[in-house]
């Protein structure tokens, strides 16, 4: 389910930080109070609600542009990148090894609250998560929370992947990405599909039409 690492002061790789199970502020599967009023890109996408056409695939290092997530128009809502490989030893999440959205998160639409002073520095880079799990990627800085966005560089400590912001504004962002595949070693018959089942269909269903989703939830009870 969606979570949250929020390192607060800790200053040590995220995956040994904080964490925080439906802690996801950027997500309306987060915390009630949060800023989050729709899906995240990970939980829109395996729910149909994002098309293969909507998200930019990466499996090869170079240089990629996304747009806002909250605008339907756009031609790029959100990015995923794959990394190939078996997780480190005693790596947490396990089936989440690799597998990191990116979202960018401009105050339109239902993101529109994210302009308040208290989240509108979030609006200013890219989100970052794995799978579900927000990542937040100003690690060191006392309460954070509200600054989870990165507007620089980031790198994941357990892997080569470093994220490089190269330009932004109000309608796109983009961005290079080394340490996933150089292009001269990627394999001809690299897939380009994302690495999530089921995959979608070629389009989404229309609004107001039939459409029957299953859902399984599980229930951790304490009695």
């Amino acid at each position: 389910g969606p979570g949250f690492y929020a390192d607060g002061e800790c200053t040590s790789e995220f995956r040994d930080c904080p964490f925080a199970r439906y802690g996801n502020i950027m997500s309306v599967m987060g915390p009630s109070n949060g800023p989050g009023k729709e899906l995240d890109a990970h939980l829109r996408y395996y729910l149909f609600w994002l098309n293969l056409d909507d998200v930019v695939v990466i499996r090869r290092d170079g240089q990629y542009t996304i747009n806002p997530l909250a605008d339907p128009a756009s031609p790029k809502r959100a990015a995923q990148i794959l990394l190939t490989g078996e997780p480190p030893e005693g790596y947490s999440h396990p089936d989440e090894w690799g597998q990191f959205w990116l979202e960018y998160r401009r105050p339109i639409g239902f993101d529109t609250g994210l302009g308040t002073d208290e989240f509108v520095a979030n609006t200013q880079g890219l989100i970052i998560a794995a799978g579900s799990t927000v990542i937040d990627a100003t690690t060191g800085q006392t309460s954070d929370w509200k600054q989870i966005s990165f507007n620089t560089q980031w790198e994941d400590p357990y892997s080569d992947l470093v994220i490089t912001i190269d330009s932004m504004n109000d309608t796109s962002i983009t961005f290079t990405v080394s340490g996933v595949c150089p292009p001269e070693s990627c394999p001809d018959d690299e897939s380009d599909q994302v690495a999530l089942e089921p995959s979608p269909p070629p389009s989404s269903p229309a609004r107001g039409s039939n459409t029957r989703i299953s859902l399984s939830l599980t229930l951790d009870i304490e009695y």
